[in-house]
């Protein structure tokens, strides 16, 4: 079906341990390496860790342009909780 056409795929995740090789195990499983467009993660080391290596090896070994996106909420809420760190002795008193 995906093979069939130009169209291109984008990709969320969000799991506790991300592989690598197993994410380009999957792509390659079900023929949509060449269809991967984009992948939107949270912001956890493993996450942009493994996705920067996924990238690096679709454009190495099949001149893909792969884009790695963080996910705008969870980086808004990192902030706002780093930023009530600052106020967590009020918020415990009520």
């Amino acid at each position: 079906m995906f093979q069939e056409n130009d169209l291109r795929i984008s990709f969320t995740s969000d799991m506790w341990t991300l592989d690598t090789e197993v994410t380009l195990k999957i792509f390659e499983d079900f023929s949509i390496a060449t269809k991967a467009l984009t992948i939107t993660i949270d912001n956890g080391a493993n996450q942009v860790a493994a996705m920067r290596l996924l990238s690096t090896a679709l454009k190495t070994n099949l001149q893909m342009d792969f884009n790695v996106i963080r996910c705008g909420a969870h980086t808004i809420a990192l902030v706002v909780n780093s930023g009530l760190k600052s106020f967590q002795k009020v918020i415990d008193k009520v």
